[in-house]
């Protein structure tokens, strides 16, 4: 997929998965990509919860100061490619910006795996945990795989 140079993560709150996706993506992969996030039902100006800060903060990486926003016709026209945990935030996306549906895919089928990007709202830190390294593990599939389609946006980390 060429031409692709902002992105947009979206899953259901916009505190969670979304969230540490851009985070992660932004403190970890040196990629020249630029990254949003937001939430179907997402309550704007919601923080991520203590346990995503805690995960983050593990890696590194500071996520206090997200907080969560709705999709909006400026930000899916912004993003080149809108990336979404879940297969009902995909299609509630597709039916939300129908001329934007080529660019509109689930995560884990853009980098040729299966299923949803499990939640950990309300759950353990462990599950953050799972989660925020599942998320890591995509997005380095994602870097490969657009590294590979856009030779100009090889990560400058090496």
């Amino acid at each position: 997929m060429s031409g692709v140079n902002r992105i947009l993560f979206v899953c259901t709150g916009n505190t969670c998965r979304s969230a540490m996706a851009v985070t992660l993506w932004r403190g970890t992969t040196g990629h020249v990509v630029e990254v949003d996030s937001a939430g179907i039902r997402a309550i704007p100006g919601k923080p991520s919860p203590d346990e995503a800060w805690q995960v983050m903060a593990e890696y590194g990486l500071d996520q206090s100061t997200h907080k969560a926003k709705l999709p909006s016709v400026t930000l899916v026209d912004w993003a080149d490619l809108v990336l979404t945990m879940s297969r009902q935030q995909l299609d509630a996306m597709a039916d939300w910006y129908p001329k934007a549906v080529r660019r509109i895919h689930l995560l884990t089928e853009f980098v040729e795996l299966k299923g949803n990007v499990p939640d950990p709202i309300g759950q353990s830190q462990d599950e953050y945990r799972r989660s925020a390294a599942f998320i890591a593990n995509l997005l380095d599939l994602l870097k490969t795989r657009l590294s590979s389609h856009n030779p100009g946006l090889q990560n400058s980390a090496g």
